[in-house]
């Protein structure tokens, strides 16, 4: 029991250095750009450090909204770097043979032909994992789709975004799925400058009790929950009286990912822990473990573990991970973090609105004095003698469209001489150039002109040449985000894949196949299932991660301009259909048409796969061209 609680106490450390050090690196500049995606005015400027700058109680002035930069600078990035439904595609990571070493020609045969089957297997295999990644992410189990546009806003306003890799049960038996939380709940060793060289990552969750009391084999009324969901609040407001033991029905623990073993070796460890270093090494470098603030070992390794008759063995099984992500040597952990601008010495990332937010602070500022100035120079204050008869004054006063007032006197002389109307200064020029100036320059800081929404160039271009050189730089920064977001899409594949290589079984029904009886040989039919044990599950992490590469298809998320296409498909058509027709018609090959129309269809957004040609059979020869 002491080794236990000294293991949750230095792990319970650990996550509190890992708290304070994300909070110094990126959580306290992450938060400011968050709140200006959207939130209201009075409680970003009121309730914060800038609140003597704008004091409560200006008369009648309202509450303003934000001018809203970040959140124009987020609608227009992310229709454009967000795949819709990512196309992945696998090929096999086999090297070819060099073609500078000659093969004897006594073994040509013999190297050829194994060649030849191997390349077989390899593109049989691929071509499952390909058809198995594109399901998934379709399946009813997870919408990859929906998760990542959850999980993108704040990768482009904080500077990070992350989905984490799971298991989970579809209507074909297990399959992996990646799910968006957001980047605040992940925590990375503090002493780590790159994310792939952390020696542990920790995730902070929040369940409620029963469900984390079924994960983990507890009785509910073991765990205390540190939070009330939205029902306990509910019924702890209808009855007062309830005992304070019924509250608290979620629970806040944290997993830990450890590369470093239950973390023995770590300068914080305990006496009993170092004592027991060499019974410690045997459980491998690569820990997971769950710990729940309150209690004093952790979640997956309570106390009677320690009695069973296999101690070792028993261990060992809760302590692997989940999913044995960390041969992979690029990217080991069940994270996936999008970032668009890494940090050099800290595994974080900078906000894309990191250098516009002084812009958008000024615009805010500036707005709020002109709303102001609006209110105060539309007013009319009219300066009157006090001798001025109380019948002109009440017919001023009042809404009467027409009145009749009697003035003693010349009544046009009397007005003009007892009555003055005040009239304000306008507002300087100054103000509205320098909102044109800070405007253009949050647009350059953070990459979103005017024309990216649609509007006009200033000027015409007077070539073909010069348009694609002006449409290159206005996307470039979009094209690179979403390269970023591509690559981001293609890691979270590789995961999917190694998960599905080391866990998932054929999936039959998927197939249309039959299982077979256990003992009895596989029906012939079930060609894909045998296929599929053969050539995709292992039991080896290091096969699951190397034999195959992943991708996602290039420029499946990215808004392209459509009427420029359409117009060079339109041309492409008029010049290359006739000759590529002819060709077709004379070798039995359409396949060059049929890709011809399949450029015009994804240019203008239509279906093409019912206008495909198949292949004919070339015309026979004539009599004498076959006798020449």
């Amino acid at each position: 029991m002491s080794l236990l609680k000294s293991i949750t106490e230095l792990w319970l450390k650990q996550i509190k250095l890992a708290e304070e050090t994300k909070e110094k690196q990126f959580g306290r500049a992450a938060r400011r750009a968050w709140k200006y995606l959207g939130r209201e005015y009075l409680p970003l400027y009121y309730e914060e450090e800038v609140e003597h700058e704008f004091p409560h109680g200006e008369a009648g002035i309202g509450k303003p909204v934000i001018v809203g930069k970040s959140a124009e600078f987020v609608a227009l990035m992310l229709p454009y770097i967000h795949a819709r439904v990512p196309n992945r595609l696998v090929v096999p990571s086999r090297p070819a043979l060099p073609s500078d070493i000659p093969i004897p020609p006594q073994l040509q045969q013999i190297v050829l032909g194994q060649r030849a089957m191997m390349d077989a297997d390899d593109r049989l295999g691929a071509w499952l994992m390909e058809f198995w990644l594109n399901y998934i992410t379709r399946g009813e189990s997870c919408d990859l789709a929906a998760e990542s546009r959850r999980c993108l806003p704040e990768a482009l306003v904080k500077g990070g975004g992350v989905l984490w890799t799971e298991l989970t049960v579809g209507a074909y038996g297990l399959m992996p799925a990646s799910f968006y939380d957001t980047i605040d709940g992940l925590l990375v060793d503090p002493d780590a400058e790159q994310f792939r060289d952390a020696a542990f990552i920790i995730r902070r969750r929040r369940l409620s009790t029963w469900r984390l009391a079924d994960r983990f084999g507890y009785d509910r009324e073991e765990l205390r929950g540190q939070y009330e969901s939205g029902l306990q609040r509910s019924l702890n407001a209808s009855q007062p009286q309830r005992r304070a033991s019924d509250e608290g029905d979620v629970c806040e623990y944290y997993e830990v990912w450890s590369r470093m073993g239950v973390g023995h070796k770590l300068v914080g460890a305990s006496d009993e822990m170092k004592a027991g270093v060499d019974a410690l090494d045997q459980l491998g470098q690569h820990v997971f473990l769950a710990f729940m603030r309150g209690m004093d070992h952790p979640l997956n390794l309570p106390p009677h573990v320690l009695e069973a008759e296999d101690v070792a063995a028993e261990v060992k099984v809760r302590l692997q991970w989940p999913l044995a992500f960390f041969e992979d040597t690029n990217d080991p952990w069940p994270a996936t973090v999008c970032q668009f601008y890494p940090n050099a010495h800290d595994p974080w990332a900078q906000s894309p609105l990191a250098s516009g937010l002084q812009c958008q602070i000024f615009l805010d500022k500036v707005y709020y004095y002109l709303m102001r100035r609006v209110r105060t120079s539309c007013r009319d204050i009219i300066v009157t003698s006090k001798i001025l008869q109380a019948a002109v004054k009440d017919a001023m006063e009042s809404e009467a469209d027409f009145t009749i007032v009697d003035v003693e006197g010349a009544p046009g002389e009397e007005l003009d001489r007892l009555i003055k109307i005040l009239e304000f200064p306008p507002v300087t020029q100054d103000v509205w150039t320098s909102i044109q100036l800070i405007e253009r320059l949050f647009e350059r800081l953070t990459g979103i002109t005017p024309l990216l929404s649609g509007a006009q160039p200033d000027s015409t271009s007077r070539s073909a040449t010069d348009a694609r050189a002006r449409e290159g730089h206005i996307t470039s920064r979009p094209d690179d985000y979403a390269d970023v977001v591509e690559a981001w899409q293609s890691r979270i594949a590789r995961k999917e894949a190694i998960a599905t290589r080391l866990y998932v079984p054929p999936p039959y029904e998927l197939f249309g196949e039959p299982r077979a009886e256990e003992g009895q040989p596989l029906d012939q039919r079930a060609f894909l299932s045998e296929a599929w044990t053969r050539l995709v599950m292992t039991d080896d992490p290091v096969v699951a991660a190397s034999e195959l590469s992943y991708t996602v298809e290039a420029g499946s998320g990215r808004r392209r301009n459509k009427q420029k296409q359409a117009a060079d498909a339109g041309q492409m058509i008029q010049l290359l259909s006739q000759p590529f027709l002819q060709y077709g018609f004379q070798t039995g090959n359409m396949m060059p048409f049929n890709a011809l129309v399949e450029m015009v269809g994804e240019a203008s957004d239509i279906p093409t796969k019912r206008l495909v040609l198949p292949d004919v059979q070339p015309p026979a020869p004539e009599p004498e061209e076959a006798a020449a």
